[in-house]
């Protein structure tokens, strides 16, 4: 698959941007969440990372999230821990139950993202049970009804139909939850228009190169092959003989519900 042109990220924008609520600014979607129960969800990435400093400007103590899976990359977890006590956040560092190699052995690695057979999206089963599970589990118990995210339409073009489906903040009513996407019709210009007028520090992993700061193990997207090998050479090698060794096996839609998970890359 070639790169993303600036012509197909156009496009996705203008997609969300149709749905109604998609005119309200960032600080207005975040001013909503505030009126419930809610966390903010922050994996380390730049998107999040813009959400969250936003989120804080009008409750400085709201719960701030970050799920760490067991594969997230050294320099992220550093990251976040280190500017959690910078902004001295309400923060909140959650594990799993298990972890990617024992998800791995049951339901084989993370295919391509995409649709599987008519309504039954593919669904990574190591996004849901480390990624997802963990922070629904601690909404429960700490009584939250809601979170804030930095997900953005540009990301994918899952995301962008989504938001133009439900918008930028919505009831999910499956989940019995409110969604709120303050930066989901930002383009990444204005993003780091945003980062640099603030002087928000990054997380280290993009002045490397990278784009995307998810679990380093995923094969759930296209470059995986690509960022792995420049990243950790010594372990592709060995993680890309496993794949094609498990390549095939039932992974993905023959575990999913009819809803299927998120989309995309993390930022």
């Amino acid at each position: 698959m070639g790169r993303i042109t600036p012509a197909v990220l156009s496009a996705r924008l203008r997609l969300a941007m149709r749905h109604p609520l998609s005119s309200l600014s960032a600080d207005e979607i975040v001013a909503k969440a505030l009126e419930h129960r809610v966390y903010a969800a922050w994996s380390g990435g730049r998107c999040s990372t813009v959400a969250l400093h936003l989120t804080l400007s009008q409750k400085p103590d709201i719960p701030v999230v970050f799920t760490n899976t067991g594969v997230e990359y050294p320099e992220t977890v550093k990251y976040v821990r280190s500017m959690a006590k910078e902004w001295a956040l309400n923060f909140h560092e959650l594990k799993p139950e298990t972890n990617f190699w024992a998800v791995v052995r049951v339901y084989g690695f993370p295919q391509l993202r995409g649709s599987g057979p008519p309504g039954r999206p593919r669904r990574p089963m190591c996004c849901k049970i480390l990624k997802e599970d963990p922070p629904t589990t601690f909404a429960r118990e700490n009584g939250l009804d809601g979170m804030i995210t930095g997900i953005r339409a540009e990301e994918s073009r899952a995301r962008a139909l989504g938001i133009y489906q439900v918008g930028p903040c919505y009831y999910a009513k499956r989940d019995r939850f409110w969604k709120f996407h303050p930066v989901a019709v930002w383009s990444l210009k204005q993003l780091m228009a945003y980062i640099e007028e603030n002087k928000i520090p990054l997380n280290p992993l993009y002045e490397k190169g990278l784009k995307r700061v998810g679990c380093f193990p995923c094969t759930g997207f296209t470059q995986w092959r690509e960022v792995l090998s420049k990243t950790k050479p010594r372990f592709y090698k060995w993680l890309n003989r496993e794949y094609q060794k498990r390549k095939g096996e039932p992974t993905l839609w023959e575990f999913a519900d009819d809803e299927g998970c998120r989309q995309g890359e993390t930022e």
